[in-house]
């Protein structure tokens, strides 16, 4: 066996520096994988969520409420695009944090303003519209975010009309 050993040395020395490195391939494939989930598993957690919606405050009344849903701080929002003819509904601007965006938005953070009177909406048959809001904003780090929101206004409400 000794023998056999001694004159096939330098093929078991090929074969077993072939294993390893086959071994070794395999492990950086393995710990590559691992790095790239560990990668997007921190970008995740890294990453801030923002909602934006409408609640009721008296009969017919909406206000808007934008929330930083997240444990992360939100910087740099701003409102690339968002309905225009809301503005001249009940003859006032838009809220501050549409026209001029957030700085800073802290973790859980609220800003809510009047928004819609829906009753002049219906007399001016827009309570069937769907309405888009897209925003832009960044983490800590400065990674940019964007989010787009579509909201139908007819669901807010009982609708009885079929009118278009």
């Amino acid at each position: 066996m000794i023998e056999f050993i001694n004159q096939n040395s330098d093929v078991i020395s090929a074969l077993s520096s072939l294993l390893l490195l086959f071994v070794t391939i395999i492990y950086v494939v393995i710990n590559s994988l691992m790095h790239s989930e560990m990668v997007k598993s921190r970008e995740l957690m890294l990453k801030p969520d923002l909602s934006l919606r409408f609640e009721r405050i008296k009969s017919g009344f909406m206000k808007i409420v934008i929330e930083n849903n997240s444990s992360n701080d939100i910087y740099n929002l701003t409102f690339v695009e968002y309905p225009e003819e809301m503005t001249g509904i009940v003859g006032n601007p838009q809220p501050g944090f549409i026209k001029d965006g957030i700085k800073y938005m802290a973790s859980k953070q609220i800003y809510e303003s009047f928004y819609i009177n829906y009753p002049y909406l219906v007399t001016r048959k827009l309570h069937n519209k769907i309405i888009k809001f897209k925003m832009n904003y960044s983490n800590s780090s400065g990674k940019i975010y964007t989010k787009e929101i579509e909201i139908n206004l007819s669901l807010f409400y009982d609708n009885t009309s079929f009118e278009n």
